[in-house]
């Protein structure tokens, strides 16, 4: 499937279509395209992101990751007013936290500043 010149997305749903195991590195780059589409009010770019890496980290058990990747998506839907599942994914990744002991992801989950 070709890629159109800075389609970084797509890149990425490329790559990922190779069945690999992905990487610490890897979930970081997801986070940081995710970020930054975030911060462009790219919603739906930062959803696909998110949701790519939140779905690597869960199939390598990367707690500090599903964390992330679910505070994260917590505030897309925040922001797209779908207060239900920001909620949802908001206390998912509290719970991890809390179970991890990570008291500052815990502060960030309670006040909605995201990972």
């Amino acid at each position: 499937m070709p890629i159109r010149e800075g389609d970084p997305l797509g890149s990425i749903s490329v790559y990922w279509s190779d069945n690999h195991a992905a990487t610490g590195e890897e979930l970081d780059r997801l986070k940081k395209e995710g970020s930054n589409a975030f911060d462009r009010a790219d919603m739906a770019g930062a959803e696909k992101a998110w949701l790519a890496g939140l779905e690597k980290a869960q199939a390598l058990r990367e707690e500090v990751h599903i964390s992330a990747f679910l505070s994260n998506l917590a505030l897309i839907y925040a922001r797209l007013g779908q207060f239900e599942k920001a909620l949802d994914y908001n206390g998912r990744a509290l719970a991890i936290d809390e179970k991890l002991g990570n008291d500052k992801n815990i502060a960030i989950s309670l006040v909605g500043g995201g990972a």
